[in-house]
């Protein structure tokens, strides 16, 4: 990874169509180092699921559009060649969000997050009228 760039994501175990198990990852993290090892060895390794560009060779990304930080994202982590770090996909278009979120609904998930790819990232603040839940 380039020097001085930080990463926004989170931690979650993920099953064999990518998607995040949250009992799994909370059992994990909640255990004890030696615990989490042999529960990683025998359900599977956990992966880190980036979602955002906060910062990148030192410049602050924050203040860049959405889509700006998106497509440097998805620059940056093919890059680290670590099959555990992996770029949450993002969907764009009316139709495809609709379908998107059916789905997830449909399989027992609670849901998608919804951005406007214009919006800029402001750290520790609600972000209302640019993302939605």
């Amino acid at each position: 990874m380039p020097d001085d760039t930080i990463l926004d994501g989170e931690i979650a175990f993920l099953d064999e169509n990518g998607n995040a198990d949250y009992n799994k990852t909370s059992n994990v993290m909640g255990s004890n180092p030696d615990r989490a090892i042999a529960l990683q060895m025998e359900r599977g390794w956990l992966y880190f699921q980036v979602f955002d560009v906060l910062e990148y060779r030192g410049i602050p990304t924050t203040g860049d559009r959405l889509v700006i930080r998106d497509a440097l994202m998805y620059d940056i982590v093919p890059k680290l060649m670590c099959k555990h770090i992996v770029a949450v996909d993002m969907v764009y278009g009316t139709s495809a969000k609709k379908a998107l979120l059916d789905s997830e609904l449909a399989s027992g998930r609670e849901g998608i997050m919804l951005k406007n790819i214009n919006s800029i990232y402001i750290p520790g603040k609600k972000r209302e009228n640019t993302w939605y839940k």
